[in-house]
């Protein structure tokens, strides 16, 4: 089972397509919380927005 605070180093600079990839994890749109603007996804180097944080309760069940 994977802990929040592995997941935590990729968020603010990585898009949730990469995070579900990297971590194996499957985070919904609904899971995220975003940057207000799309930035560069520091894995895949796409335009794209970028999870900042992940909603309380999705974290609990990480």
């Amino acid at each position: 089972m994977l802990k929040y605070r592995y997941l935590r180093n990729d968020l603010e600079r990585t898009c949730r397509t990469c995070l579900n990839q990297i971590h194996k994890v499957k985070l919904k749109p609904k899971d995220c919380v975003y940057d207000d603007y799309p930035h560069v996804c520091s894995r895949c180097k796409e335009m794209k927005n970028i999870v900042s944080d992940i909603k309380t309760l999705k974290k609990i069940f990480l």
